[in-house]
């Protein structure tokens, strides 16, 4: 059994997971196109990133099935998957996922609220795509002088020292940051091709094993009350794709849940193999 795990940015808690599921089943790890240390790709549509995920597979001897873990946009890429190759996926573990229409809910609801306006995310492209020498600089000189790897302290707990300069090197990078930018910018006509493809009522997964993990709502979010509160009924919308899902709640309200609560995510997780396993 293989799980494979769509990883958004290096280094954000997923080797701790690797780690503590190690003994239980085969896990892998990969970046997408132009992320990590991935060559660069074309534009990222959801149709090719599932085709260099199934040509990944293929080209690593890695046979099915497969248990799908989609964080993030990354559950759009599973759903979508899942759809396309239904003959290769066992189950599918949704943590804190994207729904396909959470821009327009979000819009819908909470109005002007920066997140759900595609002005932001041009703004935020601009700004990525700045020059990145003095960044660069910044965390060499920081690395030298003994102040350890260039990371903010959120992004860096989760990642294993050994591997924390590498994380800052590969987020300073031109390439990462033109990645992460192209993925941002190609959201919303990913989100509609899944929209397109994918069926997104209730029992629609048929016999397929979901389980959804999702942040914690207790604390307060760094974003409106109320664009929380879409965020968490949409997440019960995705719970409800297989009648019989399992939906669990982490405690934190960090969208990383694999980083904040990363026993909740492995042993949700292994619980799903051992599902597969006791069915096959």
């Amino acid at each position: 059994m293989v799980i494979v795990t769509f990883l958004g940015e290096p280094g954000h808690g997923w080797a701790e997971l690797q780690r503590r599921l190690a003994q239980h089943t085969t896990v892998v790890l990969y970046d997408r196109a132009g992320l990590g240390r991935s060559d660069e790709g074309p534009w990222p549509t959801g149709e090719r990133i599932v085709d260099d995920l199934h040509a990944l597979l293929y080209a690593a001897r890695i046979p099915p099935p497969y248990v799908l873990v989609g964080h993030s946009a990354g559950g759009l890429h599973v759903r979508l998957y899942a759809a396309r190759h239904p003959e290769q996926v066992a189950a599918l573990v949704l943590v804190d996922s994207s729904h396909p229409d959470q821009s327009h809910r979000l819009r819908q609801r909470c109005g002007s609220w920066r997140f759900s306006q595609p002005r932001h995310w041009l703004q935020v492209a601009k700004v990525a795509f700045r020059p990145l020498g003095l960044a660069r600089l910044r965390g060499s000189l920081r690395s030298r002088c003994g102040y350890g790897a260039d990371l903010p302290p959120s992004p860096r707990r989760g990642i294993p020292p050994e591997l924390a300069e590498g994380a800052a090197a590969i987020g300073r990078s031109s390439r990462q940051r033109r990645a992460d930018v192209r993925e941002m910018l190609a959201f919303s006509s990913v989100a509609a091709e899944v929209s397109r493809v994918v069926a997104g009522t209730p029992g629609s997964l048929g016999g397929l094993p979901l389980t959804v993990i999702t942040r914690g709502a207790k604390e307060a979010p760094p974003w409106p009350r109320g664009a929380e509160a879409v965020w968490q009924e949409l997440q019960a919308e995705l719970a409800l794709l297989l009648e019989r899902g399992m939906h669990l709640h982490a405690e934190s309200g960090d969208h990383f849940v694999h980083r904040s609560d990363p026993d909740l995510v492995a042993g949700a997780i292994a619980d799903v193999v051992d599902q597969v396993r006791a069915t096959a």
